[in-house]
C-alpha cells in the first residue's frame, strides 16, 4: 500500500499525456521483465484521471496498446529464439518445465487461455512465449492477447476511475484476487501433477496384465 501511495504522489504531478505513455511503458515492460506492478500503477493511473479530470478512455488504451505490444514481443522472441532463450537462462521465469506447463492448459482450453491470459496473474509472460513456441498464428494470437488486454485494463480503470479518492478499494480487491488465482494455479499443478503420476501407474498396472 506505501509504494501505491508513493505512486500516487509522483504520478499526480505530472501532465496527463504523460500519464498516458507511462502506463503504455509500464504494461509493455510487465510482459518482457515480470513481475512489474503494472495493475497497480494502472490503478493509481487511473484514479489520477477520476479525481484531476481527463479522458479515461486513453489510460485504457495507453494499457492495452502497451500490454498487447509487450505481449507480441514475447511471442516474436519464443517464435524466433526459443533455443538460444531457454539455454542462456535470461530469463529466469522461462523454462522448459513452465512451458510443458502452459502447454497442458494450452491443449485443454485452446485460445480461451490466450483470451484469459491477462487475468492469470503469474503466467501472463510465459503464456505470450510460449504461443510463439508453438507457432499459433501471429495476428490471431496477437489480437486474441488484445482483447484481454482491453477487457483487464478496461474494467481495472473504469472502476478505479469511478472510486477516485477510493482508489485503495479497488488496490485491495485486485491484491486479493492476484493471491486467490496464485493459490489456484498451484493447486491446479498439484492435481495435474497427481493425475499423471495415477494415470502413469494404470497405465503400467495394464501393461502388465496384458503382458501376464
Amino acid at each position: 500500500m506505501e509504494t501505491a501511495e508513493y505512486y500516487i504522489n509522483l504520478f499526480s504531478q505530472i501532465p496527463f499525456i504523460l500519464l498516458v505513455l507511462s502506463v503504455f511503458f509500464i504494461t509493455f515492460t510487465e510482459n518482457i521483465f515480470p513481475p512489474a506492478p503494472s495493475d497497480v500503477l494502472a490503478i493509481v493511473i487511473a484514479a489520477i484521471v477520476g479525481i484531476q479530470g481527463g479522458h479515461l478512455w486513453l489510460i485504457i488504451l495507453g494499457a492495452t496498446l502497451g500490454s498487447t505490444a509487450g505481449f507480441y514481443v514475447m511471442f516474436f522472441l519464443g517464435n524466433k529464439f526459443e533455443d538460444k532463450i531457454i539455454e542462456a537462462n535470461r530469463l529466469k521465469f522461462i523454462s522448459r518445465k513452465a512451458l510443458a506447463k502452459i502447454d497442458k492448459l494450452f491443449q485443454r482450453f485452446g485460445f480461451y487461455l490466450v483470451v484469459a491470459n491477462r487475468f492469470m496473474s503469474g503466467t501472463r509472460a510465459i503464456i505470450s512465449f510460449f504461443a510463439g513456441t508453438a507457432k499459433l498464428p501471429a495476428l490471431k494470437t496477437t489480437v486474441l492477447a488484445g482483447v484481454s488486454s482491453f477487457l483487464w485494463y478496461g474494467i481495472l480503470c473504469v472502476v478505479a476511475g469511478y472510486f477516485g479518492k477510493d482508489w485503495r478499494i479497488v488496490y485491495e480487491y485486485v491484491v486479493t484476487y492476484q493471491k486467490a488465482i496464485m493459490i489456484i494455479m498451484i493447486i491446479v499443478a498439484i492435481l495435474a501433477g497427481i493425475g499423471f503420476l495415477v494415470m502413469k501407474i494404470v497405465q503400467k498396472y495394464k501393461n502388465r496384465i496384458i503382458q501376464k
